[in-house]
C-alpha cells in the first residue's frame, strides 16, 4: 500500500474558523448542495487494484479528501489522484477533468467521491454541474511566460523567480512533470558534491567525450555546457530534496533504491516553484506566440475559464517534443508509422509548431528516439528502461541476443523490427528486484517466471534450447566482464538467483531530439539564421544539438536554467 495521500484546502481550514463568512461562497462552488458534516468512504477498483477514499464534508462542502489506500502506478498513476483530489476539493466540484495518461485511475477516484457524495446526501448531478469558483480568463501582464511545466520549464521558470522576475508557467496537462516525471534512468553528476564525497574523480573532458561530441547533427559547445554543468544541475536538484544519491557508471546518479528519478525530481521542482512564487497554471495550453515589431511579446492562452493573452517581455519554450504526435513522427521519420508511445501524452510539438508559425528554423526534427523495449499493456505502453539498461537480457524468439542492451535506443528497436514476429523479450532473474522500479512492476504481476530457464522460455513461447545456450554463453561475459558479441559493458546479472523472469516487449516512441533550431544560449533562430529577439526554447522542443546525449535530464535543467538567465538579462 502506498503512502495515504491527504488533501486540505486552506479554504476549508478558514471555513471552520470563518463558517458564517464562507458558507455562501462554498454553497455557491458546491452548486447549492447541502451535506450532512462528517466523513464518508468508498472503495472502487482502480488501474491496479483497490482505491479507497474517504472524504469530509462540512454542511455545504467538501472539506478533504484522503485516498488511504491505493495500488496505481507510481508516476503517473499517484500523480494523479493527488491532482485531481487536490481539483475538488479547490473547486468543491465534480466538474473536473480526468487527468491524460491516467483515465482509468482518475474515473475510479471520481467514482469513489461521488459515492461518498451520494452517502453524505449530496447531489452528485449539482456537483459536476457547479461552477469552478474560477472567474473568466482576462488578460494578464507578466515579465516572462514559460510555456510547459516538465523538468526545462520548471528550471526556467524557478530561475527566473531567484533574478527577481514574475513569471507565468503554463501547463496544459493537469499535472506537471511532462516526460520528466516518467524519467527512470540517471542523470550526470560531474564534479558534483556527491561524486566528490563518493571519491568519483570523473571529468568534464570525459563526459564530454562520452558523448561523441563530434557525431552528426550534434554541436559540440552545447555537449560542453551539458557535461560542464552536469554537477552544478545535480547539487541544485539534490539540495531541493531531490535525493538522488546512488552513483552509477562513472557519469550518472540515481535514486537509492532504483525507483524512477521523475518521481523525485518532479516533486522538488514543484516544492520549490511553488515556495518561490512561480504563478502556476495548470490545464492552460498555450496555442500561438504573440509577435509585436518582429519581438517575442506573450502568447495567447485557451483554458477552462476561456481564452486569454498573457503580455510578456519574454517567451521561453519549454513544450516538450512530437513522440505523440503521430503525424509529425509519420513526417519526420515514418518508419515508426503505427508503433506505439511510451512519452507523456502531452509530447504533442507544441512548441515547435508555434515557433514554427513566427519564422522559427527547424533543426534535427528527423532524430526520433525509439525505446526497444517496451511492454504493450491493455491501456499503457510502459517502458523497461531500466530493466534493459540496468543488467536483463534482450532475446528474439529463437532465444538470442540481438543487440547491445545498452547501445543505441533506436539501433536496439530497429534491430526488434527484424527479429521473428518483431518482437523481443527482457529476460533476468530476482537480482533486478532490488530496484525499487523493477520490485513495482512485479507487484503488478507483469512478468512470467519460472524456477529454470528452460520452463520460463517455454511459457513464453521461446525456444528453450536457443533461450539455455545463450544465458549459459551471457554467463562468461558476467564472469570475464566483457561482451565480445554487441559490446554490452553493464553486468549487474549472472543469472544464478532464481526464479527467473521474462516479459515481452516492442519498440515505441518515446521521444525526439530534434526541434527549435536555437544557439549554446537558447535563442530561438529564424529561418534566415537570425535571433528572434526575446524567444528562448529548452528541452525536448529545441535542437540544441545535444542529441539527447548524456542525459536528457541535465539538458533540461541546465539550458532550462540558461534560457532564464538569458531572458532576463536581455528584457526590454
Amino acid at each position: 500500500m502506498k503512502n495515504p495521500i491527504r488533501i486540505l484546502s486552506f479554504g476549508a481550514i478558514l471555513c471552520f474558523a470563518l463558517f458564517f463568512g464562507c458558507s455562501s461562497q462554498n454553497s455557491a462552488a458546491s452548486g447549492g448542495t447541502e451535506f450532512k458534516a462528517g466523513v464518508y468512504s468508498s472503495a472502487v477498483q482502480g488501474h491496479n487494484g483497490e482505491i479507497k477514499v474517504s472524504v469530509t464534508f462540512s454542511g455545504n462542502a467538501i472539506v478533504a479528501v484522503n485516498i488511504d489506500k491505493h495500488e496505481e502506478t507510481v508516476g503517473l498513476g499517484e500523480t494523479a489522484l493527488k491532482s485531481l483530489s487536490e481539483q475538488v476539493v479547490k473547486t468543491n466540484s465534480l466538474a473536473v477533468d480526468v487527468i491524460t495518461g491516467a483515465t482509468v485511475s482518475s474515473r475510479a477516484l471520481l467514482r469513489a467521491i461521488e459515492n461518498c457524495v451520494t452517502e453524505a446526501g449530496g447531489s452528485v448531478a449539482a456537483l459536476k454541474n457547479a461552477a469552478s469558483g474560477q472567474q473568466k480568463a482576462v488578460d494578464v501582464d507578466t515579465d516572462i511566460v514559460v510555456v510547459g511545466g516538465g523538468a526545462a520549464g520548471l528550471s526556467a521558470a524557478i530561475n527566473i523567480r531567484y533574478l527577481g522576475k514574475k513569471v507565468i508557467l503554463l501547463e496544459k496537462l493537469s499535472l506537471l512533470g511532462g516526460n520528466t516525471i516518467l524519467g527512470t534512468t540517471g542523470i550526470g553528476g560531474v564534479g558534483s558534491k556527491l561524486f566528490k564525497e563518493q571519491g568519483l574523480t570523473a571529468t568534464t573532458e570525459a563526459f564530454y567525450n562520452s558523448t561523441n561530441p563530434t557525431g552528426p547533427g550534434k554541436i559540440p559547445e552545447a555537449l560542453w555546457v551539458m557535461a560542464d554543468k552536469s554537477g552544478e544541475a545535480l547539487d541544485w536538484i539534490n539540495d531541493l530534496g531531490a535525493g538522488l544519491t546512488r552513483t552509477f557508471n562513472t557519469f550518472f546518479a540515481g535514486t537509492n533504491d532504483g525507483t524512477g528519478l521523475g518521481l523525485h525530481i518532479v516533486p522538488a521542482l514543484q516544492a520549490e516553484a511553488e515556495k518561490t512564487g512561480v504563478d502556476i497554471r495548470l490545464n492552460n495550453r498555450a496555442v500561438e506566440i504573440v509577435m509585436v515589431n518582429g519581438k517575442a511579446a506573450g502568447v495567447k492562452v485557451q483554458s477552462p475559464s476561456g481564452n486569454y493573452t498573457i503580455n510578456a517581455k519574454a517567451v521561453i519554450l519549454c513544450a516538450g517534443g512530437f513522440a505523440n504526435n503521430p503525424e509529425m513522427v509519420t513526417k519526420y521519420d515514418p518508419r515508426w508509422v503505427g508503433f506505439g508511445c511510451s512519452s507523456s501524452v502531452g509530447q504533442t510539438g507544441d512548441g515547435i509548431l508555434m515557433a514554427q508559425a513566427i519564422g522559427a528554423d527547424l533543426w534535427n526534427m528527423d532524430v526520433i528516439v525509439v525505446n526497444p523495449s517496451v511492454a504493450y499493456l491493455p491501456d499503457q505502453r510502459l517502458s523497461l528502461t531500466t530493466l534493459r539498461r540496468m543488467g536483463g537480457i534482450m532475446v528474439n524468439k529463437e532465444g538470442e541476443r540481438f543487440a547491445n542492451e545498452y547501445g543505441n535506443y533506436t539501433e536496439a528497436a530497429e534491430a526488434i523490427t527484424k527479429q521473428t514476429d518483431k518482437l523481443a523479450y527482457m529476460v533476468f532473474d530476482t537480482e533486478m528486484l532490488n530496484l525499487g522500479i523493477i520490485k513495482g512492476y512485479y507487484d503488478r504481476g507483469l512478468f512470467t517466471e519460472a524456477p529454470t530457464i528452460a520452463e520460463l522460455a517455454a511459457k513464453m513461447g521461446i525456444d528453450p534450447t536457443g533461450l539455455e545456450a545463450t544465458v549459459e554463453t551471457y554467463k562468461t561475459y558476467f564472469a570475464n566482464r566483457k561482451d565480445p558479441e554487441f559490446g554490452n559493458t553493464i553486468f549487474n546479472i549472472d543469472f544464478t538467483k532464481p526464479p527467473y523472469m521474462g516479459i515481452e516487449i516492442f519498440p515505441a516512441v518515446q521521444g525526439t531530439n530534434g526541434g527549435v533550431k536555437v544557439d549554446v544560449d537558447t535563442h530561438v533562430i529564424d529561418t534566415q539564421g537570425k535571433i528572434i529577439p526575446h524567444l528562448y526554447a529548452a528541452g525536448e522542443n529545441a535542437g540544441e544539438g545535444t542529441q539527447g546525449e548524456g542525459s536528457t535530464l541535465t539538458i533540461a535543467i541546465v539550458f532550462g536554467k540558461i534560457a532564464a538567465q538569458k531572458a532576463v538579462a536581455e528584457m526590454p
